[in-house]
């Protein structure tokens, strides 16, 4: 259905950003901290203020940030959403950011009871439940409105036509039918992250020409993920498509991961061995960083703007 492209689109546009505050927002919190306590102002009431605007502010703009890429996404679709978007989400919007609004007493508890170090509220376990529900009543919001529309397109036709137009990102996975199961496991995993993850039994229908669908899924691939075992390094098939990958990154217009899993490092192909690769494992190790390299999420922490200590005194 159309209403799941769209969420799906939304949660890998959303992720990265979200990803990023989750590394900045607690070197802003101890930075305001230190600043009030450079100011003199300790454990006062003025502290407990700051600090649960800063937890406030951080779940509205978490909440703010799916709901804009929300409108964005369906507006650049060019669905029959348009049409009545911006009156429909703005007052859906409205209606969930009061949701916020309770938080604030328990956020203050919290920081009371912290002794306002080391266990400060966690935004976790505090704001993350709340968010997660608003963001299931979208689910269902957008559910709703899909239901008063004119029939859309649906399957794979509904999904590359949104792709296409916002630039989700899409990952063909090369891989031997021997690692099938290991793959359609990857795949569906991939996808849950917003990442269109491109698999021959969910793409090629009987009749289809099975060298023009895998042309076409690799033509439209912005990442191509060579699943390296001791089943695909023999493969032809996988070093055919392979081939056909290695033009892309020279032109530029796709990225090339290779995935390993059951092979050691010295057991990459010549051609790949300059190439930095991720490992897979069972146990899911790897699945982030992956994941991560996709979204274009840096392990690099964020700036944050502290005054020093002093410039502080000096001010």
């Amino acid at each position: 259905m159309l209403s799941e492209c769209i969420r799906n689109i939304v949660r890998s546009l959303v992720g990265s950003s979200i990803a990023e505050r989750d590394r900045a927002f607690p070197l802003e919190v101890q930075a305001a901290l230190n600043r009030l306590t450079l100011q003199g102002l300790g454990r006062s009431g003025a502290v407990v203020h700051v600090l649960s605007e800063l937890y406030i502010s951080e779940a509205s703009r978490r909440l703010q940030l799916v709901w804009s890429e929300l409108k964005r996404v369906v507006t650049d679709v060019g669905t029959p959403y348009s049409a009545t978007l911006n009156d429909d989400l703005t007052a859906e919007f409205d209606s969930h950011i009061e949701v916020i609004l309770p938080l604030k007493q328990p956020i203050e508890t919290q920081i009371r009871n912290s002794g306002f170090g080391s266990d400060l509220p966690d935004f976790d376990s505090l704001v993350k439940p709340t968010i997660e529900r608003v963001h299931g009543e979208i689910g269902l919001f957008v559910l709703s409105m899909e239901r008063n529309l004119p029939a859309q397109p649906e399957g794979a036709n509904a999904a590359n036509q949104v792709a296409d137009k916002v630039g989700i990102p899409r990952a063909f996975l090369s891989h031997s039918n021997q690692d099938k199961q290991l793959v359609t496991r990857l795949a569906m995993r991939l996808r849950t992250r917003g990442i269109d993850a491109w698999l021959d039994e969910w793409e090629i229908k009987l009749g289809d020409s099975l060298r023009q669908k895998i042309e076409e899924g690799i033509d439209k691939a912005t990442h191509f993920l060579v699943i390296l075992t001791p089943d695909s390094l023999p493969s032809e098939w996988v070093r055919t498509e392979l081939d056909a990958a290695m033009v892309k990154r020279i032109k530029g217009t796709c990225v090339l991961i290779p995935v390993l899993h059951r092979i050691t490092a010295d057991q990459v192909p010549a051609t790949l061995s300059g190439i930095k690769w991720v490992r897979i494992d069972s146990d899911g190790t790897g699945f982030k960083e992956l994941v991560d390299a996709i979204l274009g999420v840096s392990t690099k922490p964020p700036l944050v703007g502290a005054p020093t200590a002093a410039a502080e005194l000096s001010a």
